[in-house]
């Protein structure tokens, strides 16, 4: 039997949920720089700047533009909280 190999990713801001799914990995902009995170990362809080989040999702590749925040990152979940957030094409 296979092990499970994606997690649960939100994107979260004051008008509510822009992204709710599983993904396999993620690459978002940290004040200190890109950052990456797949199942069982270390659990972290992560300052973020302005850039693009690229997404590993199960359903496909996505992108979106994000205005700074937090990264909430456990061993299964993370959620991204953050002023604005756009989908990119």
């Amino acid at each position: 039997m296979s092990e499970k190999k994606y997690y649960k990713f939100e994107i979260l801001t004051p008008k509510g949920l822009v992204f709710s799914e599983n993904v396999i990995h993620l690459r978002a902009p940290g004040r200190d720089g890109l950052f990456g995170v797949l199942l069982h990362h270390l659990p972290s809080v992560v300052l973020l700047k302005d850039g693009l989040v690229d997404v590993q999702a199960i359903s496909g590749n996505k992108q979106f533009s994000i205005s700074g925040g937090i990264a909430d990152i456990s061993d299964h979940y993370v959620q991204i909280i953050t002023e604005s957030a756009e989908p990119v094409s």
